[in-house]
């Protein structure tokens, strides 16, 4: 009889240390779960720049934000609320949109870019438009004025 009565005990507490192991799985992973959750997600995707570039005779200046660009040119005017589409690539993104039904293209690329004042920008940029390609430099963030 006393080894039934020691059998018994020994699976009485096999079967609590079990529910024991299994409560304190269930409670780490449920804690595991919680904490990826609590893990934010940072996007680090670029969608706002002020660019510009040329010369004398061919300066401009692009603001891009969301959706849509304001380029203004000195030899073709200013041109508000373009609307573009954004394709990026994997050393940089392409804004393109219309002006009076012709292509207009802000490529920017993640190298960095020396402007007329010798300043470091972070961004190369070059825009097309009418079949001129005119290098330029750009800056993260949308900058509606020039500083001056």
């Amino acid at each position: 009889m006393r080894k039934g009565y020691l059998v018994a005990q020994f699976g009485i507490l096999f079967a609590l240390l079990g529910c024991s192991v299994q409560d304190s799985n269930q409670s780490n992973s449920q804690s595991n779960v919680k904490v990826n959750q609590d893990v934010a997600v940072t996007d680090t995707v670029v969608r706002e720049f002020t660019a510009f570039g040329g010369d004398e005779n061919n300066a401009w200046r692009a603001v891009i934000q969301n959706n849509t660009m304001s380029l203004e040119m000195s030899k073709y005017g200013y041109y508000p609320n373009i609307e573009v589409t954004r394709s990026a690539y994997s050393k940089g993104a392409e804004f393109v949109g219309y002006i009076d039904s012709k292509e207009v293209m802000v490529d920017i690329r993640g190298t960095e870019c020396r402007d007329s004042n010798n300043n470091l920008n972070e961004f190369s940029a070059t825009l097309y438009y009418q079949g001129k390609i005119i290098k330029g430099c750009a800056v993260r963030g949308a900058y509606p004025h020039a500083d001056t």
